[in-house]
């Protein structure tokens, strides 16, 4: 089976509020929201791959960012291994650059959306820890 390396970031306002994006309806998991970031690229290290997903999807510059959690899980069709990082200092006001909607939620307002299975740790994580971002 596939292995996917992938790689999300946690991006916080100054309201403390989480950006999330809706998936194009046309991409696999389409409809559901996500946290910024997609495929670690062969060679790229976790830090490196942030910052260009996150300057190409949403056009932020992040200056700091700290390695969060980890995990893998198995769809029918691959393995997804994600890690995600927790956005500390960012510059540029985030936008859809590849045409989604993005939105910014409260911790509490992830549980009303609906988000891909292998996002399911993130979402327990966020429920229980609060990083300060520096916006």
């Amino acid at each position: 089976m596939k292995s996917i390396a992938v790689i999300a970031g946690i991006v916080r306002n100054k309201a403390q509020q989480i950006l999330v994006a809706l998936r194009p309806a046309h991409l696999p998991q389409g409809n559901l929201w996500e946290f910024p970031g997609g495929k670690i690229e062969p060679g790229e290290l976790p830090m490196q791959a942030l910052v260009r997903e996150l300057k190409e999807e949403v056009g932020i510059h992040i200056s700091s960012a700290q390695a969060w959690l980890s995990s893998r899980h198995c769809y029918a069709d691959k393995i997804i291994l994600l890690q995600v990082w927790q956005v500390l200092h960012y510059s540029g006001q985030p936008q859809g650059l590849e045409g989604q909607v993005i939105r910014w939620v409260t911790a509490q307002q992830l549980q009303d959306l609906t988000f891909p299975a292998a996002n399911l740790p993130i979402l327990q994580a966020l429920q229980n820890t609060n990083f300060e971002c520096k916006v």
